[in-house]
C-alpha cells in the first residue's frame, strides 16, 4: 500500500493545476513584497530627510513587519488570505470527484481497500494544500529578507507594530522573531492543508469537481461574515476568522487554544468524514 501512497503524492505534486495554484498565489506573494521593499525605501529616504539619524527606527522597518503577515501598505497580502482556501483546494482536492467520473476509482478500489485509497488521497490533498500556502510565504519572506534587514523587534515600539504585545506569538515576535516567522508559517500552512481537506470532504457529496473548490471558500467566508456580526460580543475573546487572524493585519487572535480548537474540530469532521467513506467503498 506505500506504493498507492507515493502514487498520490506524485499525482497531487505533479499535477498542472498544483504548479497554477502555487504559481498564482506566489505572484501575489511576490507582489507584496515588491510593495514592502519599495516602503522601506521610501520610509528610509523619509527619516533621512527629516534629520532622524541618531533613531531611525529600524525596528519598525524590519522583515519582520514587512513580510506578507505583516504588510499593511497594499490590498495584496489580504488578497492573498481571502483567496488561500481557493488556492489550497484547486491544487489537487477536486481529484476524488474526477476520478469517480472518469472510471479511474473504480478500476484503482478492484486492486486496493478504499479505506487506503480515501486516507491517500486525504494525506495528499492535505500536503498539496499546504504546499500551496508555504511556498508563496516562503518566497515572500526570501524575496522581502534580500532588500530590508531583519532587525529584531524593540517593545519600545509596540504601538507602531501590527503585532502587538497582547497578540498570539506575540512574546516570540519580540524576543525569538525567526521563531515567530516559523511559527506563522507553519500555522497557516496547517490551515491551508485544512481548506484543502474541507474541499476533499464535500466531494463526497457532490458531483461537480468546480462546487466542491468552491466550497470552503465559501464556509470560511460565511464563518468571517458571521464573527464580523457577533464582533460585539467576541471583544473579549479575539478574532475567530481563520481568514482574519491568520493574517496578522486584520485579525486579532489572543488565544493559541482558539486557532487550535479550529484546527482540530476541522480535521476531526473531515478525517471522520474520509474514514466513513473509505467503509462505504469497501462494500462495494
Amino acid at each position: 500500500m506505500r506504493n498507492l501512497y507515493r502514487i498520490e503524492l506524485k499525482k497531487a505534486l505533479g499535477s498542472p493545476f498544483f504548479r497554477l495554484s502555487t504559481l498564482a498565489a506566489s505572484l501575489i506573494a511576490l507582489g507584496s513584497a515588491g510593495v514592502a521593499v519599495y516602503h522601506y525605501y521610501y520610509n528610509m529616504s523619509l527619516i533621512g530627510s527629516f534629520g532622524y539619524e541618531e533613531n531611525p527606527w529600524l525596528p519598525v522597518n524590519s522583515l519582520y513587519n514587512l513580510w506578507i503577515a505583516e504588510e499593511a501598505y497594499s490590498v495584496l497580502p489580504y488578497l492573498f488570505y481571502v483567496l488561500l482556501p481557493l488556492f489550497a483546494a484547486f491544487g489537487y482536492a477536486w481529484s476524488y470527484t474526477r476520478e469517480g467520473q472518469n472510471g479511474y476509482q473504480r478500476q484503482l478500489l478492484l486492486r486496493v481497500t478504499g479505506r487506503h485509497y480515501v486516507l491517500s488521497k486525504y494525506l495528499a490533498v492535505f500536503l498539496s494544500g499546504a504546499l500551496i500556502t508555504a511556498i508563496p510565504m516562503l518566497l515572500n519572506l526570501a524575496a522581502v529578507a534580500c532588500f530590508v534587514p531583519a532587525v529584531q523587534p524593540d517593545l519600545f515600539y509596540n504601538l507602531q507594530y501590527i503585532h502587538r504585545y497582547s497578540l498570539l506569538f506575540a512574546e516570540l515576535f519580540f524576543s525569538h522573531p525567526l521563531c515567530y516567522l516559523g511559527a506563522m508559517l507553519l500555522l497557516t500552512a496547517l490551515f491551508g492543508g485544512l481548506f484543502a481537506v474541507l474541499s476533499l470532504t464535500a466531494s463526497y457529496v457532490l458531483r461537480n469537481p468546480i462546487a466542491t473548490v468552491l466550497v470552503p471558500f465559501l464556509v470560511l467566508l460565511g464563518f468571517n461574515y458571521l464573527t464580523y456580526v457577533l464582533m460585539g460580543q467576541l471583544g473579549s475573546i479575539g478574532e475567530l476568522s481563520p481568514l482574519k487572524f491568520l493574517h496578522c493585519t486584520t485579525g486579532n487572535l489572543r488565544y493559541f487554544w482558539i486557532a487550535a480548537t479550529e484546527a482540530v474540530l476541522l480535521f476531526a469532521i473531515t478525517f471522520i468524514a474520509t474514514w466513513m467513506r473509505g467503509k462505504k467503498h469497501d462494500v462495494f
